[in-house]
């Protein structure tokens, strides 16, 4: 008898993105490491350069199709969010973070990152303009 095992949506979006991260020349230009891990929905792709990560989770969104939700992380805190659809976005927004480590560098370059908390002051920026460096 075969395996009959059954593969979620969520292990095949995340396939396709780990596979589009491993062509992407910044992980040979940075030294990047990349990784999958997950079982049954719950998938996540990795991507770290010393202490620089990104975690990309991957959804099933039915009708609409992947959901990519990315924490941009430094040192293990958590800097940035950005949940997408699109796998361009989410790969060119985890480039951005691996080779600039800077969260107003990508809030320049990718608009969508913290959409959520549009309306709401930035944390980093008030830092940066109470203790300027």
């Amino acid at each position: 008898m075969g395996s009959d095992k059954h593969v979620y949506p969520e292990e095949i979006y995340a396939n396709e993105l780990y596979e589009r991260i491993q062509k992407e020349s910044f992980v040979s230009e940075l030294n990047a490491k990349a990784a999958i891990s997950g079982i049954g929905v719950h998938w996540q792709c990795t991507v770290s350069k010393d202490d620089i990560i990104s975690d990309t989770y991957c959804f099933d969104e039915g009708a609409y199709g992947p959901q990519y939700l990315t924490f941009f992380k430094s040192k293990d805190e958590t800097e940035a969010v950005l949940r997408t659809n699109s796998i361009e976005e989410t790969v060119s927004s985890v480039s951005t973070w691996l080779h600039f480590s800077d969260v107003e560098t990508l809030y320049k370059k990718h608009p969508s990152v913290d959409e959520s908390k549009e309306g709401q002051p930035n944390l980093h920026q008030i830092i940066v303009r109470l203790n300027p460096k």
